[in-house]
């Protein structure tokens, strides 16, 4: 597929064969593909070949997917992908919450895998932003879609790109409840439509970097019915 040809994609996981495996797969779709079995080196990994995205398991001895997860959002943006045999709601969440932007349970769907992978890395080669030039300013927060960045208080706040594509779709619609099918079709795509999950992790990740006080948001509200909304503050203009 175009959006994996040529791209590196970085393996964390435990299992060897899982590793071969995925290789194999993503290898065979042109990709350049680095594999590693545990957290630490994939740290190491990230920092000296700078991948385009990170397929990761979550049960890995030592440090596991969460904290390797974590790890990585504070010092890069690249798309992660959980890739794990965990599947309850709330393992979800977690890795949501932990900073990856998908999540994929084993045993896998080849196509769907690739699929996902390739929306991933196509969401990063197309503008996070969406559209939107304008910048966004009310005395706390600041919006930039030109420089592609977000200032609380002058402080800067760093947004991987799913966030940015989230928190810029909702800007883009101030004032307007939008379902939790209209933010997944336009964050993540056709394929992830009815995992609310998605909508309540990043909802909960952006509340977190960006409200004063994060269970009483002023920004992003929770709407009549399954939608959230972004709430313009004084005289400020949406982005």
């Amino acid at each position: 597929m175009q959006d994996i040809y040529g791209k590196r994609l970085l393996i964390i996981d435990d299992e060897s064969q899982m590793c071969y495996l995925l290789k194999l797969i993503f290898g065979g779709a042109g990709a350049d593909v680095f594999t590693v079995t545990d957290g630490n080196q994939g740290l190491d990994i990230l920092e000296e070949q700078s991948p385009d995205l990170v397929l990761l398991d979550i049960m890995m001895p030592g440090m596991d997917g969460l904290e390797t997860c974590r790890r990585i959002r504070k010092i890069s943006s690249v798309p992660v992908i959980m890739l794990t045999v965990l599947s309850r709601e709330e393992d979800i969440v977690r890795g949501l919450r932990a900073g990856a932007d998908d999540y994929v349970t084993k045993p896998f769907d080849r196509d769907l895998l690739v699929d996902r992978v390739a929306s991933a890395l196509g969401r990063v080669s197309m503008n996070c932003w969406g559209v939107s030039r304008n910048l966004y300013f009310d005395g706390y927060l600041k919006i930039d879609p030109v420089l592609k960045q977000v200032w609380v208080r002058d402080q800067r706040i760093e947004l991987n790109c799913t966030e940015h594509r989230f928190l810029t779709y909702l800007v883009q619609h101030a004032g307007k409840e939008r379902t939790y099918n209209q933010i997944l079709k336009y964050v993540w795509g056709e394929a992830a439509v009815n995992n609310n999950n998605y909508v309540h992790s990043y909802i909960w990740r952006l509340r977190s970097k960006l409200e004063e006080d994060p269970s009483s948001p002023h920004y992003l509200i929770s709407g009549k019915s399954n939608s959230y909304m972004f709430a313009l503050q004084g005289k400020s203009q949406p982005a």
